[in-house]
């Protein structure tokens, strides 16, 4: 038997549907309207994991992809960086081989200490590096995150099944499924296999770096299977 629970949350959380623990959450301040149509959602979620049908998205799986589209000048930037960063590592490791194969009779005493600054000047170098690329990269990787979490097969499903909420018999004779969206069936991303919470969060008012936050914050750690749905986006 699936729990169905009332909880309080943040406006843009809807709900989430936990597989492990087969409990639904529902956000406790919502409109009862919106507590339904999230419920809808979850349901629907709950139904695929039993059916085997395809899956949500998992936000972070879409966020750290590098299938994202870059302006030609942002472009040549993070190719400049990456460039950076691979001759660092080259340096890298030659200071490691270096290290490695040091006489005894000049280890300590200061005679490798130019070498060890740095190898450590090298790691900061790189840090650096990495934050600039990140921060270039992020509003392109955000959209292209939201993008593939549209498109997730189990997600265009759960949201169908709540645009159909308040249809009357005769409209869902006359409209067929998955039509709710203009989403191509080609263009649909299919996944299976997740095992983690699947939660409703309104992506028209959330980047993916917040939804991930809150899911995070929710369930304890940010490596499992977190599947963002929307039931107003």
């Amino acid at each position: 038997n699936i729990r169905l629970l009332l909880e309080p949350m943040q406006s843009n959380y809807g709900g989430y549907f936990d597989p492990i623990s087969n409990k639904i959450a529902i956000n406790s301040s919502h409109s009862k309207e919106a507590q339904i149509s999230s419920l809808l959602h979850e349901v629907q979620h709950w139904i695929q994991k039993q059916e085997n049908f395809a899956e949500g998205g998992d936000l972070s799986q879409f966020l750290y992809s590098e299938d994202f589209k870059l302006s030609a000048e942002d472009q040549a930037v993070v190719e400049d960086i990456d460039s950076k960063i691979a001759a660092l590592r080259e340096e890298e490791k030659g200071l490691g081989e270096f290290f490695r194969n040091l006489p005894d009779s000049m280890k300590g005493a200061g005679k490798s200490e130019k070498e060890s600054r740095r190898l450590n000047t090298i790691s900061s170098e790189i840090r650096d590096l990495r934050d600039k690329r990140y921060a270039i990269t992020k509003p392109a990787r955000n959209k292209m995150a939201l993008d593939k979490y549209r498109r997730a097969a189990g997600e265009i499903e759960s949201r169908d099944v709540q645009a159909r909420q308040n249809f009357t018999p005769e409209q869902r004779k006359a409209v067929a499924p998955y039509s709710s969206e203009n989403i191509a069936p080609e263009d649909a991303i299919v996944m299976f296999g997740g095992s983690g919470p699947q939660a409703s969060i309104s992506t028209s008012k959330l980047s993916p770096d917040k939804a991930r936050a809150i899911l995070t914050k929710r369930f304890g750690k940010a490596g499992g299977k977190f599947v963002v749905g929307a039931f107003n986006a």
